[in-house]
This record gives C-alpha cells, structure tokens and sequence, in this order.
C-alpha cells in the first residue's frame, strides 16, 4: 500500500502523523496529516483509492486535519480543519473534490471543531474540543441547529449508531501527553457518550465497496 513517503518524497517521520480518516459513500478513503506540534499549515488531505493502489496528496497547508463527511446525494464533501476555526464544503463528484468554501465559521468561546459526523438530513454534528459540547449546523446554510451539552470539557467525535442510526455515540478525550489535566472539575474525561438527538443518522461506510 502507498505511504506518504511515496506521494510527498517525505515522510517526515517523527514530525507527521496521521490523524482523521473516514470512508467516502463511493468506497474511497479520505486521511489527513497534521504535525505533532500543532503547527498550523503542515498537513495535508489524502486520497486512497478504493483499490489501495493510488494515495493523493489532494491539498496542503493543513493545520489539524479531522472531521469529515458527505451529503446524502453525494454532491458534497465536508471538511474540518481545526486551525481554520471553520467547517468548510466542497463540490464532490467520482472521488474529486472541487470548489473549496466556508460553510461554518466558529466564533471565539465555542471550542475547537473536531471530529463531525452527518444525519440523513445532511445536518453536521461537531464535536468541539474543550467546548463540553456536541453541536449541529444546518448543512446548506450553516446555521446552528442544536447542541448537546457534555460533562467533559474535550469532545473528540462523533457517530450515529444502534438498529435504527438514532443513538449518537459521542467520545471525548483525557488531554493530550503533557496537559495538565482537571479531572476534579471533568471527572468524566475520556468517557464514550450516548445521546438521542432525535434524528437519524447513515450508515458506515466500508473502504473498498
């Protein structure tokens, strides 16, 4: 399998890692790069093909590469990157991504966008690191919709789940190696959440398919 060494030259190893990835609806598998530092502008968004045979650089200049997700009618791709404070849409069609454009800008005192999952309504759900929140945009304009609170300040991701795609399987994150951590205030650090937002979400995606 192609690594990021054959696509860039360089893999940076020890500087790079990988961080979010998430299976598009026609089988191909979208990955990003962000720096271990954090520095803004490092990382890149990838392509695998649903093969396993081809890995594309598709654009640079990526601070922390992490949620994604398409529009039911497959017309569209979202997109985080968290330095950017934004969620961002492209055009999609047969894997390519065109016409990059701000959909949501988070303002000072949300958090941090991070991982971000779609409903059957084409609604974004964000997670939003040290925002102690959950939260939904309207998929065409942006505005916000919903959020649900969380007893834990660094929310990581999100996925709907269960026989019916109607439970939202939240998780969060202890902190990072060297982060002081206040565990008496946010005892509940690092615990997987399940909330019932009242909406229906998609199935998983399986690479290859």
């Amino acid at each position: 399998m192609p690594t990021r060494k054959d696509v860039d030259g360089d893999d940076r190893s020890g500087v790079m890692r990988w961080n979010d990835a998430k299976v598009s609806p026609d089988g191909n598998l979208f990955l990003g790069s962000m720096a271990y530092e954090n520095q803004k502008d490092q990382g890149s968004l990838y392509r695998l093909n649903k093969d396993g045979k081809k890995l594309e650089n598709l654009f640079g200049s990526v601070g922390i590469s992490n949620g994604m997700d398409w529009s039911v009618d497959l017309s569209r791709m979202f997109y985080i990157d968290t330095l950017s404070m934004r969620v961002d849409q492209f055009d999609y069609q047969n894997g390519q991504i065109s016409n990059r454009r701000p959909l949501v800008q988070i303002t000072d005192g949300m958090g941090y966008p991070d991982g971000m999952c779609s409903d059957a309504n084409d609604n974004l759900w964000v997670a939003f690191w040290l925002g102690s929140c959950v939260r939904c945009f309207d998929g065409k304009t942006g505005k916000l919709l919903d959020e649900i609170k969380l007893p834990a300040q660094k929310i990581t991701s999100c996925v709907f789940a269960g026989e019916k795609l109607d439970k939202l399987v939240i998780t969060s994150a202890v902190g990072n190696p060297g982060e002081q951590i206040d565990l008496d205030q946010y005892p509940q650090s690092g615990f997987i959440f399940i909330a019932s937002p009242g909406v229906v979400g998609k199935k998983t995606n399986l690479f290859g398919a």
